[in-house]
């Protein structure tokens, strides 16, 4: 059986240092709406639960780091190679509203992802969401090579 810190480790985070979403508030007290423990992907939720196959197998490392919602658009934009200003107006925003109600009724929603070894990103209307409800942090799948893991560009 697990312990309680094995996401942790799996995750790649220090324990002493490790900020669990149960302990994270939106505005008002409310409780984190994502589940920083998938990103709904297989293939990222691959890299969080066996990272040593990933790094071995295809040089590719993940990490589960929180920042606010402005920071993630801005981030993944960077690593798209796109403004931040284009990306926010490329955007469907009956999604954005749906997702917010949903995150607003409690729902839980999969962490974005920012992929800087293919330069995409997956969770920006989400992310646009948690900022119109007042989010203060969310968690993100960053992926990177092994070999650029240390790397603090973006």
């Amino acid at each position: 059986m697990a312990s309680q810190r094995e996401p942790d480790r799996v995750l790649g985070l220090e324990p002493s240092k490790a900020i669990h979403p149960s302990s994270l508030e939106v505005a008002g007290g409310e409780k984190m709406p994502f589940d920083a423990n998938t990103t709904d992907i297989p293939w990222y939720d691959g890299l969080l639960k066996n990272p040593a196959y990933y790094c071995d197998a295809k040089n590719t490392a993940g990490t589960v780091e929180y920042m606010s919602p402005g920071e993630y658009l801005s981030r993944s934009a960077k690593a798209k190679g796109v403004s931040e200003e284009f990306d926010r107006e490329v955007v469907a925003p009956g999604y954005v509203d749906s997702y917010a109600k949903a995150m607003g009724a409690g729902a839980k929603f999969p962490m974005p992802v920012i992929d800087l070894t293919r330069g995409e990103q997956e969770g920006k209307h989400r992310a646009l969401a948690a900022e119109k409800l007042g989010v203060k942090s969310i968690p993100v799948l960053m992926v990177k090579k092994c070999s650029e893991s240390k790397d603090t560009r973006y």
